[in-house]
């Protein structure tokens, strides 16, 4: 991520199953994130941090599925 400020929206869909992914950032000085996930996924919320941290140094970044 170059920019700190910005949006994003991706929808795959998979026979039945649709899945969708928005992604926000907004300035901050430290690295701030927030996954929302469905209560079944909630034990991939590591993941999910873990992958974000590796392209975000610093922001408020909030991923929702």
């Amino acid at each position: 991520m170059i920019s700190m400020t910005g949006y994003g929206r991706a929808t795959a869909n998979e026979g039945e199953h649709e899945l969708s992914v928005e992604v926000s950032s907004v300035n901050k000085r430290n690295l701030d994130i927030v996954v929302s996930l469905p209560r079944e996924w909630k034990e991939m919320e590591a993941v999910v941090l873990e992958r974000t941290r590796a392209f975000a140094r610093r922001g408020r970044v909030s991923v929702s599925v």
